[in-house]
């Protein structure tokens, strides 16, 4: 089974997210901010990286976490966004 992280600052988005693809038997980890996500990253191997591309209240948004992942690991990252801008 692949494993997915989602990452986004907007909960319902999260619970969405995740129930959409646990539907189509994905492992499925959500985290709240830059800070949870790089925990989870840390510590478990993911198939997939969803981020939203606004974090609030998180110490890095999400094109910092991008560059920061990037230095490290090796892995498909899709970019979404609520924001028409």
């Amino acid at each position: 089974m692949h494993n997915i992280l989602v990452i986004d600052d907007q909960e319902d988005i999260l619970k969405n997210i995740k129930a959409i693809l646990e539907d189509e038997l994905y492992n499925v980890d959500i985290a709240l901010n830059s800070e949870e996500s790089l925990n989870f990253i840390n510590t478990k191997n993911y198939d997939l990286i969803i981020l939203d591309v606004w974090l609030d209240n998180s110490e890095l948004d999400g094109l910092q976490l991008l560059k920061k992942i990037r230095k490290d690991k090796l892995m498909p990252i899709i970019i979404i966004s609520g924001h028409g801008n």
